[in-house]
């Protein structure tokens, strides 16, 4: 069994980090309610969590790092383009949830 999830990306910063369930896959960015959101579908039951690095960049810009996955792209109410990169950094063995 598996969800959707949404997160809130902050674009001001141009990379933060982010950690999901074990076993999530990302969707897509889209805008939500004024806001970029990123989506991921994830195993309900995950044990872990994937700690990913997502960077935002707006035209134009340089990106330094290779390692990434294109996400995709979103207009922002000023009418900015922002791009979405994610790359997978690390696995933790945390245990989510009651068992």
């Amino acid at each position: 069994m598996h969800i959707v999830k949404r997160y809130a990306l902050g674009m001001a910063a141009h990379d933060e980090t982010l950690r999901l369930p074990e076993g999530s896959y990302i969707l897509c960015v889209k805008m939500f309610r004024g806001e970029a959101c990123l989506y991921a579908l994830q195993p309900a039951n995950a044990r872990g969590l994937d700690t990913y690095k997502v960077l935002v960049i707006g035209d134009d810009a340089i990106l330094e790092d290779e390692n990434v996955d294109y996400i995709g792209s979103v207009e922002i109410r000023t009418g900015l383009m922002f791009h979405v990169f994610t790359a997978f950094m690390d696995r933790a063995q945390t245990t989510l949830g009651v068992d």
